[in-house]
């Protein structure tokens, strides 16, 4: 069973805080064989590390985070070193681990209880897997343990959007609390909203939801837009507007793996250049200063023209019906008609004519409130 983002963090909140629970004797309240780890396993690049992340600063305790595919099997689990005893006869000790180094250094730092994050865990080579399932068991590296209020949270990929990864077998599963999380789009706007997306990103996710995520694996198709290529690109995005460095499809597409997102994404600043904001649309709608915002989007190319038309039908159709009264969406829509009927091209009220007719409410409402440009675009469009 899957669940989604908000409820994964929840589930990752609650067991993060009866992990550090301690009884009135100042111990831990869960004992050591039951300290077992979270596994989140959802596709690539949906912000299970940013869940846990986050989670920690809401907690107030450490957090640090390890992609073990990253790191050698030497850096993972210790340099052997020979040492000699009094006798002469020598032995091999390791040195610390990474992985406990750096909660070491937390700790030094002021977080006695923290979240250790091992990503990408079902797809570490089989030479490291049985020291980690030890780890797992034990809090064990070597001689090296991990300091007793920090808790262990997994997270991986599920196999087909990774060749290297694999299923965890039952007896380790066994061993695992597992969480299985599915994207959310809304969620992720949020987190967008709060964390000061770039605003051309906000707008455009926010008209095209479903572009918030997309993975493709098929043979000879593969798309990868997630939400770390999104907070990436917004980063960049604010760094390039900085420096005066030119924004275009070419930059897009080293964070954006899919061509037609690409090409809708720049369309979209096309049209946040060129002025066609909300607000402009917004007058359209409603009847007002529609021969000036007409004039400006003439000098516009078609697919620009095209991406007012989207935004026309899912501003009505998909934002504003549970709101808007029937007579004023009839209006709304008519006026949008109007408005691309008067274009040069009537590539764009094609556009909208089609996709508000495969619409049965809307469709109905238009039929209900006799529409006369609706049938009369009926006789000609359906006609030819």
């Amino acid at each position: 069973m899957k669940v989604l983002i908000k409820e994964a963090r929840r589930q990752l909140v609650l067991a993060a805080k009866a992990y550090i629970s301690k009884d009135e004797h100042g111990k831990y309240r869960m004992v050591e064989l039951g300290r077992e780890p979270m596994y989140l396993l959802g596709k690539p690049g949906i912000g299970k590390t940013e869940i846990v992340r986050s989670v920690a600063e809401e907690l107030g305790i450490g957090f640090v985070s390890f992609s073990l595919t990253h790191h050698t099997r030497n850096s993972l689990l210790g340099l052997p070193v020979i040492r000699e005893l009094p006798d002469g006869r020598k032995f091999t000790e390791f040195t610390m681990s990474e992985i406990i180094a750096a909660v070491e250094k937390s700790v030094k730092n002021g977080h006695k209880e923290g979240i250790l994050m091992l990503d990408e865990f079902n797809s570490v080579s089989e030479t490291i897997l049985p020291s980690m399932l030890a780890f797992l068991q034990t809090k064990n590296i070597g001689e090296y343990s991990l300091p007793e209020g920090w808790m262990i949270t997994l997270a991986g990929n599920p196999k087909e959007y990774n060749r290297s990864a694999r299923a965890l077998d039952i007896a380790l599963l066994d061993r695992v609390r597992k969480l299985e999380i599915e994207f959310d789009e809304q969620v992720f706007l949020e987190y967008a909203k709060e964390s000061g997306f770039h605003p051309a990103i906000i707008s455009f996710l926010s008209l095209y939801p479903s572009y918030c995520y997309v993975m493709v694996t098929e043979e000879g198709k593969e798309e990868a837009v997630t939400a770390r290529g999104w907070e990436n690109l917004s980063r960049t995005l604010k760094i390039y507007e900085q420096l005066d460095f030119p924004i275009d499809a070419e930059l897009v597409m080293q964070f954006i793996k899919s061509d037609r997102v690409i090409y809708e994404f720049m369309n979209h600043l096309a049209l946040l250049s060129a002025g066609c904001d909300e607000r402009q649309v917004e007058k359209v709608l409603s009847g007002l200063n529609v021969s000036d915002f007409r004039e400006h989007c003439e000098n516009l190319p078609d697919r620009i023209l095209w991406m007012i038309s989207d935004y026309l039908y899912r501003l009505i159709v998909k934002h504003e019906r549970k709101k808007t009264p029937k007579q004023r969406l009839d209006q709304e829509v008519t006026n949008a008609f109007q408005f691309l009927e008067d274009l040069p091209s009537h590539m764009p009220l094609e556009r909208f004519f089609s996709v508000v007719s495969r619409d049965e409410e809307l469709v109905k409402i238009m039929v209900q409130q006799k529409n006369r440009m609706y049938i009369r675009l009926c006789k000609e469009f359906l006609a030819a």
